[in-house]
């Protein structure tokens, strides 16, 4: 659960630090630093498993940003997509 709220902090919030994850999730900097790590490409030296290719971290002077690939952001766009044609479930037991 911590990595896919790391990843929705992501896809959000493209830019902010790891250091800024860790605050506004209240995940320890070591849990919100490997929870985003699993989204990195196997080719990353940061990656974690399992190294999905969604996100890359790239050095700032406020720290390791996180910024989305374009596997990413078509990550990010099938699930926008996803939710934006969801149905509402309706208890039909409870419907007036």
């Amino acid at each position: 659960m911590g990595h896919m709220i790391a990843l929705m902090y992501a896809f959000e919030n493209e830019g902010l630090t790891l250091l800024d994850l860790a605050v506004v999730s209240g995940f320890y900097l070591a849990t919100a630093s490997r929870g985003i790590r699993a989204f990195c490409g196997p080719e990353s030296e940061a990656a974690g498993p399992p190294a999905l290719g969604l996100i890359e971290l790239r050095a700032t002077q406020r720290g390791k940003a996180i910024h989305l690939t374009e596997a990413g952001r078509r990550f990010r766009q099938q699930l926008q997509d996803i939710i934006a044609d969801a149905a509402p479930i309706v208890d039909e037991t409870t419907a007036d």
